[in-house]
């Protein structure tokens, strides 16, 4: 059967088969070994069908919510500070012309002057 999975990531179905197969076994053995009963399972389905996922989805939901939301109001003074104390000094130092020299020169150096070659000369 064909599968986006597949494609990206070869055998990863056959291994997710694999894993499965090896699950349904460590499980067995360990209603066999009597770690599990099936009354413990029947107990945990009860106590999930009961509070559902909801309860967590919630409750992780609106942590989540909560902490974006500090992040979001905490970001822009840490952001200016970072910039401010680590790299301000360096951008001060040098006029906003001398920066455009610097990238212009960059430029040419890395290569640039042979990609733009015969792209500006008259046609």
């Amino acid at each position: 059967m064909w599968s986006l999975v597949d494609m990206w990531y070869p055998g990863e179905t056959n291994r997710g088969l694999e894993l499965e197969k090896k699950n349904a076994e460590l499980e067995k053995r360990r209603v066999a070994a009597g770690i599990d009963t099936p009354e413990w399972g029947a107990a945990q389905m009860d106590a999930f069908n009961a509070n559902g996922p909801g309860t967590y989805d919630s409750e992780i939901s609106q942590a989540f919510a909560d902490g974006a939301k500090q992040g979001l109001a905490d970001m822009p003074g840490n952001v200016r500070s970072a910039l401010g104390t680590a790299t301000g000094w360096t951008l001060s130092f040098m006029p906003w012309w001398g920066w455009g020299v610097l990238a212009i020169g960059l430029f040419v150096w890395m290569g640039g002057a042979d990609l733009l070659r015969g792209s500006l000369s008259r046609k």
